[in-house]
């Protein structure tokens, strides 16, 4: 151990005075970073092996009046889908919005895939290609409020079929969303079957894993399809922008798919010149993410 974490641990483990400020980064040097807190520059040690830019806002934590930096004081994504790729850099869609950063050079980034971003000295760098698309994490339900029992629920659901439907028949387990296709995504009973119909839905989601995206919006619609058979059911057609990852649907799909709602499923009328992976191509392909309360 350095002697700046048996200071910690000392201080940690007995009655310790705590003050957490935030402060701008300087510089650093082999075992201190300089940082502008309060009303001085002022050495602190480091409590987590980050370096930060400099300018960039960190949290600086005083345990009985000695200086630690605890890191950045704005959250970092550390995965994205490609959006696109020009001069040098790719620009990626996270959960905290677009981030446009250089990338590992023995690499070809391409649109739809999923990259792991370092940050380092305050900066992102894409470095690699994931093998495998993650499914997407449930968070844990809420805890009930006092004298309260209905609980928040983010529950997802992955297709257990796919496919376009033309001239009489579905032809492909990728689904289209162009000229002359009807593509589905079909999820069984599961979703109403889960998801009461007491339940007050609070949003839906879509995972697009995308072969092509050309032209214009693909045109999303639900369905009462339960399996791949005969000409879709598709109503409540709206046109969606996408792009790779995440995409949020209309929130009233969500109300139309719970228990007694009449849809099962979500699926594609048309709409430009689009590809979604299969199943066998992409797992996730087509899961839905519904937030709802019950």
């Amino acid at each position: 151990m350095t002697d700046q974490s048996d200071a910690l641990i000392k201080a940690l483990g007995t009655k310790s005075t705590l003050t957490v400020m935030s402060g701008t980064f300087v510089s650093a040097s082999a075992a201190t970073l300089l940082v502008d807190c309060g009303n001085g520059r002022i050495p602190c040690f480091p409590l987590v092996p980050y370096l930060p830019n400099v300018g960039e806002t960190v949290y600086v934590v005083f345990i009985d009046d000695v200086p630690y930096v605890a890191g950045p004081t704005l959250v970092k994504p550390n995965e994205g889908t490609v959006v696109s790729v020009a001069s040098g850099l790719v620009t990626l869609t996270t959960n905290l919005g677009n981030f446009t950063l250089p990338y590992t050079t023995t690499i070809t980034p391409t649109a739809g895939q999923v990259m792991y971003i370092l940050w380092q000295g305050g900066q992102g760098f894409a470095v690699s290609v994931m093998s495998t698309v993650p499914g997407a994490a449930t968070p844990p339900p809420a805890p009930p409020a006092a004298g309260s029992s209905p609980t928040t629920h983010v529950q997802t659901f992955t297709a257990i079929q796919s496919g376009s439907y033309q001239s009489g028949r579905f032809w492909t387990s990728e689904v289209y969303s162009s000229t002359g296709n009807l593509g589905e995504w079909i999820y069984g009973h599961k979703i109403a079957d889960t998801i009461p119909a007491s339940a007050t839905t609070r949003g839906i989601q879509i995972y697009i894993s995308p072969k092509q995206i050309f032209g214009s919006d693909p045109n999303f619609a639900l369905h009462s399809d339960t399996s791949l058979s005969g000409s879709p059911s598709l109503g409540g057609v709206t046109a969606v922008p996408i792009s790779g990852g995440w995409i949020s649907l209309p929130s009233s799909y969500a109300a139309a798919l719970k228990h007694g709602g009449g849809s099962f499923g979500v699926g594609v009328a048309h709409g430009g010149y689009n590809i979604f992976r299969s199943l066998a191509e992409d797992g996730q392909s087509g899961a839905l993410k519904i937030t709802s309360v019950y």
